[in-house]
């Protein structure tokens, strides 16, 4: 049996949680001013930095736009799936350097979210810019 929601959620919170706080660190803003940069209330981002509720898609969103860093990066996201320890976060923060691809997988990932499909990532380095059209309806 695989693994159950719950633990995805605690997968994405900690994730979330650990790059914002580095992401905010290097704009160099307490929470009130990155959450008014944001469009967010103050309460609401400590929600997210505090592990307390799961960043939706139009956070990141907003996230990625001011600040070109991404606080949910894929490969962050497969490196907690399968216990891999990754680099510090503020070694991490900041868009994947492949550009275009990581626009296309980003773009990918909201459609496939919002349509409940799954599109495989595709890994960085290799080549097209273009997410891989495996795809898999989640379960």
């Amino acid at each position: 049996m695989g693994r159950q929601n719950a633990d995805y959620e605690r997968i994405v919170r900690e994730v979330g949680a650990v790059r914002l706080r580095a992401i905010r660190a290097e704009a160099g803003q307490s929470q009130a001013e990155f959450a008014e940069r944001l469009g967010l209330g103050v309460k609401t981002y400590g929600n997210y930095e505090r592990q307390q509720r799961e960043l939706p898609q139009s956070a990141r969103l907003a996230i990625i736009d001011q600040t070109d860093m991404d606080p949910l990066p894929t490969e962050a996201l497969h490196a907690a799936l399968r216990g891999i320890a990754l680099p510090a976060p503020e070694a991490q923060v900041g868009l994947n350097p492949n550009g275009a691809a990581f626009w296309a997988n980003l773009r990918a990932e909201c459609r496939a979210a919002s349509s409940g499909a799954f599109v495989m990532p595709t890994p960085p380095g290799s080549g097209n810019g273009k997410p891989d059209a495996r795809m898999s309806q989640r379960q």
